[in-house]
């Protein structure tokens, strides 16, 4: 598994709805699995995939390191950002992409399971970017 790439507006909203399901008061953003390398100017999914369809917040991306998509639909980069934004630190969900036909979770889970899924979606508990990384990779 890896951490949620989007390449349409159905896949958006399918992404955002799982967000917004997530058990928690932190379910206004949800990590997504879009960054850019320091010193280049292209975004990548981190899946490998293209990146063919975005949906930037006004003024954005302004930072490198990892992005997050609001209740609004629309993406926000961190870390780096002005204006006191958090960081890739900072605890949210992270939106993971299902790779397989049944899922397995690996990782104890601080609130009840199961999280919200739908589609090829699914949530990872509440964690930094990095954390909800390898939840992904473990239980994609």
């Amino acid at each position: 598994g890896e951490v949620a790439s989007l390449h349409s507006l159905e896949d958006e909203l399918d992404a955002v709805s799982v967000c917004h399901e997530a058990p928690t008061q932190l379910s206004d953003v949800c990590y997504i699995g879009i960054v850019r390398d320091s010193g280049t100017s292209s975004f990548y999914w981190l899946d490998g995939s293209v990146v063919d369809y975005t949906n930037w917040k006004a003024g954005h991306p302004v930072s490198n390191k990892c992005v997050v998509i609001g209740a609004s639909n629309v993406w926000q980069s961190l870390d780096g950002a002005p204006g006191g934004y958090p960081t890739c630190d900072w605890t949210r969900n992270t939106i993971c992409q299902k790779t397989t036909s049944t899922t397995t979770f690996e990782l104890p889970p601080p609130l009840p399971w199961p999280y919200p899924s739908h589609g090829s979606f699914f949530l990872s508990p509440t964690a930094t970017f990095a954390e909800g990384r390898e939840y992904c990779k473990v239980n994609g």
